[in-house]
């Protein structure tokens, strides 16, 4: 019999591909998403739909060998908003866990750790230092899962994570292939771990198939880190378009992000708000992969030129980017 696992927030952008990866490797699938969402899934994968209480979750998870909790909250208005969905709900998932007797893999972020940079790179076990309400959330929603002494528990921090069908990093794409290259105008440079989204569903099935990852915590990231301009070089250079570096003053930003925090009150959200400015002039976010390399026996596969332009791919084939 194929072991089981249940997939919360199977119709996001690291849950779909976290469904695809599990099926591939035998597991019996149950993706759960809210009631009344939509989720395109692979064959041979049972879609769940439930209100997100401890109680319907328990059902959907039942008989299940594993629950991965890739449902969460990047983008709010309010720290009220992050509490509610990465804290609150999941508690919620964590009892519904512990109720069907399955193991937890909770995905977290490397947000809830804080910045490091090349010359000091963040561990798992440095004291957490989050930058904003989503960091902080998410920090809360891993002190939850730590709390619980009726679960076998892992957690994960995945870096940036980018890939096919991100929709956050679309215009970093469209810019690139406008040939324009935005850098904040700053020194030094801060330098980024990066992830490919299908390095991310690895980590996270080694995570929840290895004895050694119970009662951990992983960071998850390609084991070179790169910075802006290395980044804007490789996209050029997968879009074929040589790119104009465009530095874009504090100032600017800050008034970017102070309309962004005013349009998500109003239920949109830009591609910058006053978090993601503290996020942009963090000293960096370089964090340290060596537990899990050393732990789970996991190196990430995918190149930065191989996953943007795997993505830069999708993007195209689903009209998303123009050719």
């Amino acid at each position: 019999m194929s072991p089981r696992v249940a997939v919360t927030g199977a119709n996001g952008f690291i849950g779909q591909t976290v469904v695809r990866h599990f099926r591939d490797a035998g597991w019996d699938v149950r993706a759960i998403i809210r009631s009344g969402r939509q989720c395109a899934l692979p064959d041979g994968v049972a879609l769940v739909p439930v209100r997100f209480n401890a109680s319907e979750l328990a059902r959907a998870a039942q008989g299940s060998d594993v629950v991965v909790h890739t449902a969460g909250l990047t983008r709010a208005a309010t720290a009220g908003q992050f509490q509610r969905v990465n804290v609150e709900i999941t508690r919620e998932v964590m009892r519904a866990a512990a109720a069907a007797g399955a193991r937890l893999v909770h995905i977290s972020s490397q947000a809830a750790a804080g910045a490091g940079t090349p010359e000091r790179p963040r561990r798992e076990d440095d004291p957490p230092s989050p930058l904003t309400a989503y960091g902080r959330s998410k920090l809360a929603g891993e002190e939850v899962v730590r709390a619980s002494r009726d679960l076998a528990w892992t957690i994960v921090r995945p870096g940036p994570v980018y890939g096919p069908a991100d929709r956050p990093a679309l215009p970093l794409f469209r810019l690139a292939r406008r040939g324009i290259a935005l850098e904040v105008a700053r020194d030094p440079a801060p330098a980024y771990t990066f992830i490919h989204v299908d390095d991310v569903a690895r980590g996270i099935v080694a995570a929840a198939t290895s004895p050694a990852a119970e009662g951990q915590v992983f960071a998850l990231g390609h084991p070179e880190s790169v910075t802006a301009k290395g980044l804007s070089d490789a996209l050029a250079r997968v879009l074929g378009r040589p790119s104009r570096r465009v530095r874009v003053p504090y100032a600017f930003l800050l008034a970017a992000a102070v309309a962004g925090d005013a349009a998500a009150l109003c239920g949109t959200h830009l591609s910058i708000d006053r978090a993601r400015l503290t996020e942009l002039m963090a000293p960096g976010w370089v964090f340290s992969v060596e537990k899990a390399r050393e732990r789970l026996g996991l190196t990430a596969r995918v190149s930065l030129l191989d996953g943007l332009a795997d993505t830069a791919a999708w993007y195209t084939r689903h009209g998303w980017l123009p050719r």
